[in-house]
Order: structure tokens, then C-alpha cells, then sequence
């Protein structure tokens, strides 16, 4: 091709070259002294036409010859960062690079401009690319010199580009070697950049991105400062009872981690619990189980607190066992004493505020009632978090406090309910549990029964499992789901708690125990449905089951019950303690000091209620005085009546015809009321007086009763009185006088005012005087059931 080449624009005639249109003249050049060659500038180049290097600045046919035809591409090149502003806490912030290109085939050159100097080394600290390393590029035959307007005659190359702030990625060395690379992803860590360069003076940002070999290129900003780190709780005082699970709340603010006090000396403990957050802008909450607290450093810190959007927790005490924990702050410790003693360790803090010797040390029984603070603490020190001699043990940047008042254990009432029969573990949520139960005083069988205790301080070792002197299965799904009564019963027969639960029958005579609820079936049988925060938890009993009682099935009489429960510090002489002085197991108690932990010793806490277990039954309205049930003769005749089944359950009324001018069967469906009360309406209009027929009560499908009835004139039900002005005269010998005693009115008139007496047209049923008897009897008889 000689010393002379051009660039032209190809023409084509049925895909043959017939000529060109003249682009530029390109000079030789020669990269070591033979071969020669020639450079292209592709930027004022047309993207889709087809270029070519032609020996002639015009066609001329059988005397051009065009070689290397080519055709440029308008590369689609942008950038785009995940967060609109960073802080040195932002170690995993990414920025997208978007390209017609995979991400690993191609180089970036990155510049940074704003209102401080952002250099070389500290691009290369941000990207995590040291230079000279492979992660960067420094050959200037894969620099964007000529881009970027450097002279490679001059002698241009890596260090003209590192001196003005340019840094070349190679991005598939980062993807291979340093794992920044997802993707279309670049991870940039401004934590590193705080800790090794530092960070800008704060404010806007923009990063330039150059594809190294196409100059494509593209810019975003970013806002740079430093953070205000800052934190706060939801709440000055947090109020739980000692041994149950308490609550607090607390939002970081340009963090993502913190170190929570909780305790000082004034309270004889302490723990440090470290959080890093999921997701910083949402709050942090974090559950304590106060029973466990303190105890054996065998339980981990998932056991004792239960942390909602929390990517790691760590208990010094139950996590690093008293000793150095691993999450500590950069550049200064956790405790100190006044400046001295300066380190990462429970143990030495806790001696240093003179609390024990060393952490495990701490407790002699669980954490009793009193206050226990709560301090966030700040990186903003100078030597360490924590210092042993501020106050009771404070933090030196304390962004926030608040108090945990544990108070003392109580037992309040116990309720009995009724609930429509289904198993004991149909129904975990409180709320839908609490809207299934009536309180009753007798409980149908074949219904559930459930009974309302309001007590606190045991709900920290059922969540636990408390099992012998063990937290044998710790479980914080409990306080949402449940708890098998196999966890109650065994806090109650196989631990030194001192607490005692039970629903037994009254005493019988013989050699055989009482029938009493079983705990130890299964949750079908008998389930507990725990309400922390309301004080109180609820055993729920299927009481169709016979595998949910012991010493005997489910009984088909009467009888009745007791509930009880009770907290006992009178077994031995000595108020409760662990029976070790240092790292104790948490259910263990010591020699002659088997008591409940949070009474003092010879205290006895303790309540009961009494109520009966009864088989299905209901009391029909309006029954005459040979038990059979009246109903009128009219379209919206009403069949009532009272049952002691639970309100909600799948219950009917039917009626069938047995004697009648039509025959019939009907059946509706019935609501309880709360009371017990239920009423069905039933058209009797094309039946005749003195039609029998026979009432059926029904209850999931099963009969309950079946009583004889039979359709009467309308107005006769009740003891309805003639009408005013009506001067008919009864036989003087058949109306009752004022010496006519009350025990000779017939004893279903005065229970309801119904009677069986035929009537006519003309004669009343009730003379006045006998029906205001019956009503007074009818009143004097609902006074007394009310008593």
C-alpha cells in the first residue's frame, strides 16, 4: 500500500465496490522499525456506514484497491449508584455499570470530581484495587491516553494518568481476585476509604466512567459525608415481671451496628450486647428472657434474647462467656477504667465496677425484681465504650438510655370459658382464641374448655423449657404459637421452680386419684396459649378427649373441678439460690433453698376456681306441667330455651310431626347467646291446635334432647290475663281465693306461667289473682337462681 493510505467511505453497487467517498488521510506509523501501520479516529465516525483504507483519495476501477473494510458502533455505555449518599459506615455500596458489553470484557478509567481533592490512591482504596497489584491497569498501550488527550510521544503514561486522579479497573481481575464484581455491580467500600485515606470534605460528587477502549463514556453523583451517628429508644421505661420476657425498641441513625449496656453495678449485673442491623432504617427489636439472663454461659445469646431485623447479636456474657468478645469497635476498646485498663473483656469490666471477681460470677438468683438501665453507646472516644468509673458503669458517647423495671411476680384471677368443640391447638392466636370463649361456670363436654389465667413470672421458663436444672429446649416461637402442656407440666414436676398447675375433680372416695387434666397428652388433648404482654396465658382442653385426663376418661356426669395455681417459697428454709457460685445452670437450686425465685422465703402466692364439667343439656321454654313443650299456633311461633353448650357451636332446633293434620319436619339453625339463651322461629300457621310433634336439639350433628310438643291456641302462653272490660265469671269453687296457699298453684305454672288447661272462647285460662301468683312466683324463682 506504500507510504500513503486513506480513509474513505465505501459505496457498493449489488454488494460490488464501485466507489468511495474520501474521510481523512492517514500517516504511517511504525510500532518497532518494520512494520507500519496506521491509527483510525473513530469519533466523528458514523455509526452503521462502512469505512475502508484506500491507496487512492478517488475511486478509479482496476487501480483503487480498498482494504479493511469496517463499520463503527455507537457503544451504550451508563452508569448508575445504588445509594444517593454514602457515609464511612458504607462498606457494601455499589455502583451499576450498564453496557451493550459483558461487565468482564472490557476496562474503566475512574475519575472523581468535587469540592475535595479525591486522588489516585484513594479511588484505588475505594474499589478495593491496589495499584500494581493486577487490579488496576498500568500498560499504556490499554490506557485512554489519546482519549484523554496525554502525548505517548511525550513520553505519557500510568503516572501522568495517576498524578490527575485517573485510575484504570481491571475488572475482570476484580471479579476473579477480589469478589467487588456481581455482575454489572462494582462494590466500592467507603469504610475502608475512612479508615485508610479518609474520607472527602463532604458534599456532591461526580465519578466519570471511560470504557478504556472506546471512550465511551459516562457520570453520576454521589453525596460523601461523614455520618452523625446517632441512636434512640422507642421508650424511657420498658416494664416486665422478673422471669417473663421483656421487650425494648430502638432505631440507629448513620449506623449500622451499635453495643447496647444492659445493667450496672447499681443493679449487681451486666451484659453488652452487640448488634449489627439488617436494615438500619427500620427500628431493632430485641426480647430478653429474664429467667435465663445471667445464668449458664452453656446457653448461647439466641437462647436469652430474641432480636428482630438483626444480621448478627452477640452476648458478651452468653456469647464470648464473660471474656473478649469478637465484634468490638475500630481503633479504641469496649471497657475501661478511667483511661486504664483499657479492653475487650466482660469479666475485667465487671470486676472493675466491683460487681464479682468475674462475669459468671454475678448472680446468686435470677435477675429479681428492680431497674436495670439500658445505655447505647457511641464510637465517638477516645480510649474505650465503656467506662467502670463513670457513674454505675456508663457509656462515654452515650447516644441514648432508658430503664427495664422488672416487678414482682403476681397471681390474679382465673376464668373459666367455654369454646365450641374443636381440638385444644385449633386456635394459637390470642386474639381469635379470646373471641372463641365465653365465660361459663359449667362446661358442656364435647366442649372446649379453656381456662383464663392472669399470673406472671413463669412465661421465661415455659419459652425456655425449663427441664430439670436445664433450659432444655429454648423456643421464642412459644409467644406466637403456643406451648405443649408436656413444657408446663415439666416446670412444674421436674425442676426446683416451685410452681404447681393443675384442673382436678373434686376428691373421691376409694383408693383411686382424682380425675384431673393430663399435661402430658398431647396438643390435640390439652395446648397453652401464652399472652406475655397481657399477663396471662390460657389452657385450652378438649374435653371430648378421654386421652386429655388422667386417673380416668373423660367423665360423662356432673362433677366438678377446681383450677389452681400457685407459686411456693415455704418448701425449705432458705430463700431461693442457684446451687453454684459461678456459671450456674438456671433451674438448679441450692441445698435446703427450694423455693419459687422471686418470693421471699415463707411467701405463698396462689389462686383456685371452682366449676363443673356437665354432658350437654338445654332447658326448653314454655314446657306444661307433664313436661311437654307448648308451641303456639301462628306463622312466627318461637322455640326457646337455654343450653349450656359454647356460644358458637353448630347448633339446630328440629321439629317432626308425630300426631298432625300435616305432616312436617322442619330444622333452623340457632345462635347461643352468651347467656346460653337461643331462640328459632318456625311458621306454624297451616298446622292445627293439638298437633304433636316431637322438638330436637342438635348440636354438631349430634341429638341432645328430644321433647314432646305440641301446638296450642295463640295467646294462651305465659299466663296471659283476660282482656280489660271482659266480665265473664269463672265458677266461684274453681277460682283461688286469698287463703289459697301458693304451694297449691301447679309448680310448672309458677316456673314459666304455661298451662295445659283447655280453654274456650270466653274463658281465661288464669283468673287475675292465680296469675299474678304465678308471676310473683316466677320472680321470686329467678332471684334465687341469680343467687
Amino acid at each position: 500500500m506504500g507510504d500513503s493510505a486513506y480513509l474513505v467511505e465505501v459505496q457498493r453497487d449489488a454488494g460490488n465496490i464501485d466507489g468511495q467517498r474520501l474521510v481523512s488521510t492517514l500517516n504511517p506509523e511504525t510500532n518497532d522499525g518494520t512494520n507500519t501501520f496506521y491509527e483510525v479516529d473513530t469519533d466523528s465516525l458514523e455509526p452503521g456506514t462502512e469505512y475502508g483504507i484506500s491507496n487512492t483519495t478517488s475511486y478509479q476501477s482496476g487501480t483503487t484497491l480498498i482494504t479493511q473494510t469496517f463499520s463503527v458502533i455507537s457503544e451504550g455505555f451508563g452508569v448508575a449508584f445504588d445509594d444517593d449518599s454514602v457515609d464511612e459506615t458504607d462498606s457494601e455500596s455499589t455502583v451499576e455499570l450498564d453496557s451493550d458489553r459483558q461487565t468482564t470484557s472490557y476496562n474503566v478509567t475512574v475519575s472523581v470530581d468535587g469540592p475535595d481533592d479525591f486522588d489516585a490512591d484513594m479511588i484505588e482504596e475505594l474499589f478495593n484495587a491496589t495499584n500494581g497489584t493486577g487490579a488496576t491497569v498500568t500498560d499504556s498501550d490499554y490506557l485512554p491516553l489519546d482519549h484523554l488527550g496525554y502525548d505517548r510521544d511525550e513520553g505519557d503514561g500510568i503516572n501522568e494518568l495517576r498524578d490527575d486522579g485517573y485510575v484504570t479497573l481491571d475488572l475482570s481481575y476484580l471479579e476473579a481476585n477480589n469478589g467487588t464484581i456481581s455482575g454489572e455491580d462494582v462494590t466500592m467500600d467507603f469504610e475502608a476509604l475512612a479508615d485508610g485515606e479518609g474520607l472527602p470534605d463532604g458534599g456532591e460528587y461526580e465519578f466519570e466512567f471511560i470504557v478504556t477502549d472506546t471512550g465511551a463514556t459516562a457520570t453520576d453523583t454521589i453525596s460523601i459525608a461523614e455520618s452523625d451517628e446517632g441512636a434512640g429508644f422507642s421508650s424511657g421505661t420498658y416494664q416486665a415481671a422478673a422471669g417473663d420476657i421483656t421487650t425494648f425498641e430502638f432505631e440507629l441513625e448513620d449506623t449500622d451496628e451499635t453495643w447496647i449496656q444492659i445493667g450496672d453495678a447499681d443493679s449487681d449485673f451486666v451484659d453488652v450486647l452487640y448488634i449489627e442491623a439488617d436494615d438500619e432504617a427500620e427500628p431493632i427489636e430485641v426480647k430478653v428472657n429474664t429467667r435465663l439472663l445471667g445464668t449458664s454461659t452453656s446457653l448461647d445469646g439466641e437462647a436469652v434474647y430474641d432480636v428482630e431485623n438483626a444480621d448478627i447479636v452477640e452476648s458478651a456474657y452468653h456469647d464470648a462467656n464473660g471474656g473478649t468478645m469478637t465484634n468490638t469497635p475500630n481503633g479504641v476498646t469496649l471497657f475501661e477504667d478511667d483511661g486504664s485498663n483499657t479492653n475487650n473483656s466482660l469479666d475485667s469490666y465487671v470486676n472493675d465496677l466491683g460487681i464479682a471477681d468475674t462475669a459468671t460470677e454475678q448472680l446468686t438468683r435470677p435477675l429479681q425484681a428492680t431497674t436495670y438501665e439500658l445505655q447505647i453507646a457511641g464510637t465517638d472516644v477516645d480510649n474505650a465504650l465503656f467506662d467502670a468509673d463513670l457513674g454505675a458503669g456508663e457509656a462515654n458517647d452515650q447516644l441514648d438510655s432508658a430503664v427495664i423495671e422488672l416487678e414482682n411476680p403476681e397471681i390474679g384471677d382465673i376464668t373459666i370459658h367455654a369454646a365450641p368443640g374443636e381440638n385444644a391447638d385449633d386456635e394459637t392466636e390470642i386474639a381469635d382464641l379470646v373471641e372463641a370463649a365465653t365465660p361459663r361456670d359449667e362446661i358442656a363436654l364435647d366442649d372446649r374448655l379453656i381456662v383464663q389465667v392472669e399470673a406472671t413470672g413463669l412465661y421465661g421458663a415455659l419459652v425456655a423449657g425449663a427441664e430439670n436444672e436445664n433450659a432444655a429446649d429454648p423456643n421464642w416461637d412459644r409467644l406466637e404459637d403456643g406451648v405443649s402442656t408436656q413444657v408446663l407440666y415439666n416446670l412444674i414436676e421436674t425442676t426446683n421452680e416451685s410452681i404447681d398447675f393443675e384442673i382436678s375433680a373434686e376428691e373421691t372416695t376409694g383408693n383411686q386419684d382424682p380425675l384431673e387434666v393430663d399435661l402430658e397428652s398431647g396438643d390435640t388433648d390439652s395446648y397453652i396459649v401464652i399472652d406475655n404482654d397481657g399477663g396471662q396465658f390460657f389452657v385450652v382442653v378438649d374435653t371430648s378427649s378421654d386421652t386429655a385426663f388422667a386417673n380416668g376418661d373423660a367423665p360423662d356426669d356432673d362433677l366438678g373441678f377446681t383450677a389452681l395455681l400457685e407459686y411456693d417459697a415455704d418448701n425449705d428454709d432458705d430463700r431461693y439460690e442457684f446451687d453454684s457460685d459461678s456459671d450456674p445452670d438456671p433451674f438448679s437450686a441450692a441445698d435446703d433453698a427450694v423455693n419459687y425465685p422471686y418470693l421471699l422465703q415463707g411467701d405463698v402466692l396462689s389462686n383456685s376456681v371452682e366449676f363443673d364439667l356437665a354432658p350437654a343439656a338445654i332447658s326448653f321454654d314454655n314446657l306444661n306441667a307433664d313436661d311437654v313443650l307448648e308451641i303456639e299456633n301462628v306463622e312466627d311461633a318461637d322455640i326457646s330455651g337455654t343450653t349450656n353448650v359454647a356460644p358458637g357451636s353448630d347448633a339446630t332446633l328440629r321439629v317432626s310431626s308425630t300426631d298432625a293434620s300435616n305432616s312436617f319436619r322442619i330444622g333452623q339453625d340457632v345462635t347461643i347467646d352468651d347467656d346460653g339463651s337461643l331462640t328459632a322461629e318456625f311458621d306454624f300457621s297451616e298446622q292445627s291446635v293439638g298437633d304433636a310433634f316431637d322438638t330436637t336439639y342438635r348440636v354438631g350433628g349430634s341429638t341432645i334432647d328430644t321433647v314432646d310438643s305440641v301446638l296450642v291456641e295463640a295467646g294462651t302462653l305465659g299466663g296471659d290475663l283476660p282482656d280489660e272490660g271482659d266480665d265473664t265469671e269463672d265458677d266461684p269453687e274453681d277460682e283461688p281465693t286469698d287463703d289459697t296457699p301458693e304451694d297449691d298453684v301447679d309448680e310448672e305454672e309458677t316456673d314459666d306461667g304455661s298451662t295445659d288447661e283447655e280453654t274456650d272462647d270466653e274463658t281465661p285460662g288464669f283468673g287475675v289473682i292465680v296469675a299474678l301468683i304465678a308471676v310473683l312466683a316466677a320472680a321470686l324463682l329467678a332471684v334465687r337462681r341469680n343467687e
